[in-house]
């Protein structure tokens, strides 16, 4: 199996970790855009695990290498390990080619709906059912938080779809799925899906949001066009 770990850093280092843990056969390839991040990496694998690094932006490599039917191996897991939201970036950098697009604030109601939301310096709206710092071994279970053994209210991947009602937007939820204990990602077929549907929609605001059952990332975007030209 090969794994895109996006992001370098701390998490990074720790999801590439786990995963040569948990497939020692696995094939991982850590990207980052700050070379000493890659060179100060700490040694990872073991079996017979092959992990390569690239000197990239998170963006403009996803740009430049997911690419559909064209002949390029894709992953079989991206996994999101950068402080920024990977999808709806690359979402909106493949949008732009065709659409005019912009980023814009989530509305009020959106974010209200939302638990524990906070608003991040690039109009990023992050959510967690969490108001604590989680463990780095939660499973994620169905139904209850591992930490607390609370009842989980809800998957925080369909109520960031379900807060869109009513507000005249299309909502585009990218899930995350637990690959190892703390760490999630998502295949690339689910990207291309998401892509589709925001080419398709109404032109307007989409919400563009990754979600596991605990914590998710949601963006807004202005998509008019196509462009003239």
């Amino acid at each position: 199996m090969l794994y895109w770990i996006i992001g370098a850093g701390k998490f990074g280092a720790r999801a590439a970790n786990k995963l040569v843990q948990a497939q020692p056969d696995s094939k991982i390839l850590l990207v980052d855009r700050d070379l000493d991040t890659l060179l100060a990496l700490p040694p990872i694998g073991g079996g017979q695990s092959m992990v390569e690094t690239c000197f990239f932006d998170a963006i403009d490599f996803m740009e430049k290498n997911l690419l559909e039917d064209a002949g390029v191996a894709l992953p079989g897991w991206i996994v999101p390990a950068a402080p920024i939201h990977i999808a709806g970036l690359w979402l909106a950098r493949r949008l732009a080619k065709d659409f005019s697009i912009k980023q814009a604030p989530l509305p009020d109601q959106y974010i209200a709906r939302l638990p524990n939301a906070m608003i991040g310096p690039d109009k990023t709206v992050y959510a967690s059912w969490a108001d604590f710092v989680c463990p780095d071994d939660c499973p994620e279970p169905g139904n209850t938080c591992f930490a607390t053994k609370e009842p989980r209210q809800a998957n925080l991947f369909d109520l960031m779809e379900q807060a869109a009602e009513d507000l005249s937007a299309v909502p585009i939820v990218i899930r995350s799925h637990q690959l190892a204990p703390g760490v999630g990602g998502y295949r690339p077929a689910e990207l291309f899906d998401a892509l589709k549907k925001a080419a398709a929609s109404p032109k307007g605001l989409i919400i563009v949001a990754t979600a596991c059952r605990c914590h998710g990332v949601a963006q807004g975007f202005i998509a008019a066009g196509p462009k003239r030209g």
